[in-house]
């Protein structure tokens, strides 16, 4: 409760993904909280870091910008470098190709960590991400130096062992609580940009889709269907548990993202298409199948049948409308799923 009285701008305490001190559905609010911030402030802080080449390192926002401003109105931040290589959870792909070359597997994230082939997959990858971002921002070798961006390859690779060490160098290696990672001091631009500006409304669009595919709200309609709201607690549900995330911004982006795709495909024609086949396994049964031709004329013609006059309507995905589906909408199904 003490969270429901917060107002806009208002800084939002600190919270951790996986922490066992706090609910994972106050964890989620406060995620909720932080974007609501963010539709506000998105722009600015993209600024703000804009300014600083869009560093990693916390000590280039010791004015209160960027960053530090970010993890006071969301209580979390975005990610400004990029895992190029994660030791534990690529260590059973990476055993794999060993085996195939005749070469012992690595014991253990950490051994693999520690091992030339790992600091060598890191500098490889990074290498590309660092030169595209410098293309990117057109940075000269001053700025490119100042930025940390200046990879050696006779120099040894750095091993931090906290998040403050983070931007110090070109790449470096993470080691701490049985996690170990390389990073590049680059960020994906394009997560950036969606964590920053695009993702509370997105959050916001995501909502909206579940009260329209719940039937609550027509958007031509002047009152709200009350008599859906089974529905709309359902699809709430949902939203709640895959749409807000409670991890980095970079991760929220990503999960909001796949959300607001995947509302967008439940009410597609094919999938409409698809699902009333599928209840209807008495009209479309293995003998239908079995006697049916390479076009797939019998099927076609039971489908027909059992639209016509309906008034099933699916989204259509070119034009994003809703529409009635149609003989065409039938006929090019058959061909996609053929």
């Amino acid at each position: 409760q003490d969270l429901m009285t917060m107002t806009v701008g208002q800084p939002v305490p600190a919270y951790f993904a996986n922490s066992k001190g706090e609910g994972i559905a106050r964890r989620k609010y406060l995620s909720v909280l932080g974007l609501r911030n963010m539709s506000i402030h998105g722009h600015e802080i993209f600024s703000e870091l804009s300014w600083n080449l869009f560093s990693s390192n916390p000590k280039a926002y010791s004015d209160g910008t960027g960053v530090v401003k970010m993890k006071l109105l969301t209580g979390n931040v975005v990610d400004l470098d990029t895992v190029v290589l994660n030791c534990g959870t690529q260590l059973k792909e990476i055993n794999e190709i060993r085996r195939k070359e005749k070469k012992a597997p690595f014991a253990d994230a950490q051994s693999f960590f520690s091992s030339e082939d790992a600091t060598s997959m890191a500098r490889h990858q990074s290498e590309a991400l660092i030169q595209t971002f410098i293309n990117d921002l057109r940075l000269d070798k001053k700025a490119i130096k100042g930025r940390k961006l200046d990879l050696d390859v006779n120099t040894p690779l750095p091993i931090a062992s906290n998040n403050d060490q983070r931007g110090m160098w070109p790449v470096w290696g993470y080691a701490n609580v049985g996690v170990f990672s390389y990073h590049a001091n680059v960020p994906h631009m394009p997560d950036v940009i969606g964590a920053l500006i695009r993702a509370p409304f997105q959050l916001a669009r995501a909502f909206i889709m579940c009260l329209t595919q719940s039937g609550v709200y027509n958007p031509g309609a002047t009152d709200l269907n009350l008599n859906c709201l089974p529905e709309l607690r359902k699809l709430l549900i949902t939203f709640f548990d895959e749409a807000v995330n409670d991890s980095c911004f970079n991760a929220k982006w990503k999960q909001i993202e796949a959300f607001v795709e995947k509302m967008h495909s439940v009410d597609s024609i094919d999938t409409i298409i698809s699902n009333l086949q599928a209840s209807n396994q008495a009209i479309f049964s293995k003998e239908l199948f079995d006697n049916d031709d390479e076009k797939r004329t019998n099927e076609l013609q039971a489908m027909v049948k059992l639209v016509s006059g309906t008034g099933i309507k699916g989204r259509d995905m070119k034009t994003q409308q809703i529409r009635l589906i149609c003989k065409q909408d039938l006929e090019n199904w058959i061909l996609r799923t053929n």
